[in-house]
């Protein structure tokens, strides 16, 4: 404790700070409004704010500006292909590509949403049984407000990549084994409360690991029959193959380029060198 509150704990981690403020543009968003919501809550509580919380935040929120105003953060909204593409796929509105993108990730993340909200109602049944003041509710909402800062504020951009899911989770994460960890836990309730929802939360992220292992097996099948074409037709001067469309963003393939209508393509070239073929084309 004494090491954290001294002024040499504060500068030494200067270096850190200022890269959690550059790590992701939702994660490290919600990351300062919990800082800014803590020392709030230890400013009205009288209690003595060390000197690390404001070189986290003042540097923290520095790499975060950096990384914002960045000249290659605008190109790559400029430059980002991808979302006329689902926007021709869902409709030309681009709200509904924005709401399609925040609905998909929503979804995915719906299992600790389910977990966040029983932990709620746990904790705030303690607190009122036990007759607390509520500190422990408001920890609790400190991490569930930025998790919720983090998740709306990806409505604002024309696409919602999946990398952004990883902080707003995080927080998701904190608040529920925060929230039960504050219980009672009997060995009952802890079969009842933590082993069943796991459980279950278990099983929800299976059916998306098998979807994963259909995709991986039949883009590997995909690649086989490829194979087997160039083999089968080496001498011939131009070989046409099937496309590979891997499914799942788990995939290795998945984003890659893969072979174009244009023998000449950097990748078909590629191909072509590997196999010891003079040309390769998609069919």
């Amino acid at each position: 404790t004494r090491l954290l509150n001294s002024i040499w704990f504060a500068v030494a981690m200067i270096p850190l700070f200022f890269i959690s403020g550059i790590t992701n543009e939702n994660t490290a968003g919600a990351m300062i409004l919990t800082m800014l919501m803590f020392t709030a809550v230890y400013f009205k509580g009288k209690i003595r704010i060390p000197a690390f919380a404001f070189t986290a935040l003042f540097f923290s929120t520095c790499g975060f500006l950096c990384m914002i105003f960045a000249p290659g953060n605008s190109l790559r909204v400029e430059n980002e292909s991808a979302v006329a593409e689902v926007t021709m796929m869902v409709g030309s509105n681009p709200i509904i590509t924005r709401l399609s993108y925040f609905a998909y990730n929503l979804y995915a993340l719906m299992p600790l949403v389910i977990l966040a909200a029983i932990a709620f109602v746990l904790l705030k049944n303690e607190i009122e049984r036990k007759g607390k003041d509520g500190k422990e509710l408001v920890n609790f909402g400190i991490f569930t407000v930025a998790e919720a800062a983090a998740l709306i504020v990806m409505l604002v951009p024309p696409k919602f990549p999946p990398r952004a899911m990883f902080g707003l989770a995080a927080f998701l994460i904190i608040a529920v084994v925060y929230g039960f960890s504050q219980l009672e836990l009997t060995p009952a309730r802890i079969w009842k409360l933590v082993l069943i929802p796991g459980c279950a939360v278990m099983m929800f992220y299976i059916m998306s690991w098998g979807y994963v292992g259909v995709d991986a097996i039949t883009v590997n099948k995909q690649y086989l029959v490829r194979v087997q074409i160039i083999q089968e037709h080496n001498n011939e001067a131009l070989i046409q193959v099937p496309e590979i469309v891997p499914l799942s963003s788990h995939n290795g393939m998945y984003g890659l380029k893969d072979v174009q209508l244009d023998p000449n393509h950097w990748v078909n070239r590629a191909l072509a060198d590997y196999f010891g073929v003079p040309n390769i084309v998609r069919q």
